[in-house]
């Protein structure tokens, strides 16, 4: 931490800025940020592209139903009404085949219909920086 702040500093002030001691903390707060951010810079962008694709499924879920009344009976239902143009590739595992689909229960005032599918998550073992399981986001 010493050196971080040593480097801000140094940063700093050959830009013609003089620090207090506060100051140079701060920088070296945001410096250290910076790093730790770059480390993780690669994980936290595939963590991201996975919210967006579990968003943009979810919502294409909750349109088919608006639109048909009733559950897509796959993730290919939603491709082949146009409601997403193909099914994502996870980002965590590489593949558009390990989505995990939550299905809707069967009606019983119609148990021959096909349960649908109410929620998907993502088929990725172990956990985001933060510490959240993928398949719980």
């Amino acid at each position: 931490m010493a050196r971080l702040r040593e480097l801000a500093k140094a940063f700093l002030v050959s830009a013609g800025v003089t620090l207090g001691l506060g100051a140079a903390a701060a920088c070296s707060v945001v410096v250290f940020g910076m790093v730790l951010g770059e480390h993780h810079s690669p994980v936290l962008k595939r963590e991201a592209v996975l919210r967006e694709d579990l968003w943009i499924l979810r919502d294409s879920i909750n349109r088919f139903f608006s639109d048909h009344g009733r559950y897509p009976d796959s993730l290919a239902a939603l491709v082949e009404a146009g409601s997403i143009k193909s099914i994502p590739v996870d980002p965590i595992t590489n593949s558009a085949e390990t989505w995990i689909t939550e299905h809707t229960e069967p009606d019983p005032v119609h148990p021959d219909a096909p349960a649908g599918i109410r929620d998907v998550r993502s088929g990725a073992t172990g956990t985001t920086v933060q510490g959240v399981p993928y398949s719980e986001l």
